[in-house]
C-alpha cells in the first residue's frame, strides 16, 4: 500500500477506534501543510544561495575574474539564506523588536509633554 493510500483510504478496522474518513482527511491536510511549510522554506534557502552564485559564475565569466564574484555570491546568498531562514523559523523576534521600539517611542513622547 502506498503512502497516498494509507491515508486516504479509510481504516480497515470496525469502527472502533473511533477513526472514520474525515478525521482521516484531517490528519493529511495537517500532515500536507506542514510539508508544504518546511519545502517553502528549503525552496526558499536555495533560491537564496543558488541564484547569486549563478550571477556570480556568469559575471566571472564574463569578466574573466573566476572565483571573485562567484564567491561574493556565495557570501550574500548565504547571509540572505540565513536571515530568510531565520525570519520564518522565529516569526515572534522581528514582532518584539518592533514592539519594543514602539515602547520606547510611546515613552519619549510622554516625556516631552
Amino acid at each position: 500500500m502506498f503512502f497516498w493510500e494509507s491515508i486516504t483510504s479509510p481504516s480497515k478496522s470496525s469502527g472502533s477506534s473511533g477513526r472514520g474518513p474525515k478525521r482521516d482527511r484531517l490528519r493529511f491536510s495537517d500532515s500536507l501543510g506542514k510539508y508544504l511549510k518546511y519545502s517553502h522554506i528549503g525552496f526558499q534557502f536555495l533560491m537564496c544561495v543558488g541564484l547569486p552564485i549563478a550571477g556570480g559564475v556568469w559575471l566571472d565569466l564574463r569578466c574573466g575574474l573566476m572565483p571573485l564574484f562567484t564567491l561574493l555570491g556565495l557570501v550574500l546568498g548565504f547571509g540572505a539564506g540565513l536571515s530568510s531562514l531565520y525570519s520564518d523559523l522565529f516569526p515572534e523576534s522581528g514582532k518584539k523588536k518592533s514592539k519594543t521600539k514602539q515602547r520606547d517611542s510611546d515613552s519619549e513622547d510622554d516625556d516631552k509633554e
